[in-house]
């Protein structure tokens, strides 16, 4: 592993580069104070560097519609889990940022085609309590969901472009009022903790909601 490696092979007083956006919150956090034990730092880099030795040769991203998975399968309307989370959500906090793509996937009852032998799809939910009315944001390549446009529309779901969740947040995190989002740090990336952190918002106790519920199964 490379938390072993690292140790054995660095000196005190260097600094270890990383991609805030391929690593959990909670997985940066425990690395941090792991290294800085042998007197090395964790630093954030700019861009991933995988990306740029790929530059104009990298693949474009998956661009197959997505599908409803129909609730004689699922056993849940979205209607219904949307409920569920409202009901779970941390004291004080209105919102939660999902982006667990099998999460997404679960709570939109939605399937796609993004990843060999998952039937997955890349996008972020941000997910919002109401008084009486629970919706949620999704952030998609546009064209994957032209299909689906009415279901969406009918669960309270608004589509936005995927690569204007950082935008949406901000946007949040800037109008009146206190915002607690909960989020999954063991899911949720360190770039996006420092961005809802930097936004404004206060950010609730670690919450893994959509997973314990997806473990309860239903009689479908």
């Amino acid at each position: 592993m490379y938390f072993d490696w690292v140790p054995k092979n660095m000196t005190s007083g260097q600094r270890l580069g990383v991609d805030e956006n391929q690593i959990p919150a909670s997985s940066f956090k425990m690395r941090s104070e792991m290294f800085e034990k042998s007197g090395i730092t964790l630093v954030p880099v700019a861009g991933n560097l995988v990306d740029k030795v790929w530059a104009d040769e990298k693949p474009p991203m998956p661009e197959e519609k997505v599908w409803i998975l129909d609730e004689q399968y699922t056993g849940q309307s979205s209607e219904s889990k949307f409920k569920d989370i409202a009901d779970k959500l941390p004291e004080g906090c209105t919102s939660l940022l999902v982006t667990a793509l099998d999460d997404i996937a679960w709570m939109l009852n939605l399937r796609g085609n993004d990843i060999e032998f998952n039937p997955l799809f890349f996008s972020y939910v941000i997910f919002q309590k109401g008084e009486e009315t629970h919706t949620a944001d999704l952030f998609i390549n546009l064209d994957k969901v032209s299909d689906v446009t009415e279901y969406l529309e009918s669960i309270n779901v608004s589509v936005s472009a995927y690569e204007d969740i950082d935008f949406k947040l901000v946007e949040i995190g800037a109008s009146e009022g206190t915002h607690m989002m909960a989020v999954n740090k063991s899911e949720v990336t360190e770039r996006f903790v420092k961005l809802l952190v930097d936004s404004g918002f206060e950010l609730g106790e670690d919450a893994s909601i959509i997973s314990h519920l997806k473990a309860k199964k239903n009689e479908v």
